[in-house]
C-alpha cells in the first residue's frame, strides 16, 4: 500500500524514494515536527522542530 503523497515533498537517495513534510503533531501536544517516510513505509521517522 502506497503513502499519500499530496502535500509532501519527494527526494531520492540511492535508489530509494522518501517523502517529507512538516506539520503539527496531534498526538504530541501540537508540537511542530518534520516527518520522513520511505515510499515502502519501512522507514518512518519524525523530528521535533525547535526555533
Amino acid at each position: 500500500m502506497a503513502i499519500n503523497t499530496k502535500g509532501r515533498r519527494k527526494f531520492v537517495h540511492g535508489e530509494k524514494s522518501y517523502f517529507w513534510y512538516v506539520k503539527e503533531d496531534d498526538e504530541d501536544y501540537g508540537r511542530i515536527k518534520l516527518f520522513i517516510v520511505s515510499e515502502d513505509k519501512k522507514f518512518n521517522v519524525s523530528y521535533e522542530v525547535v526555533g
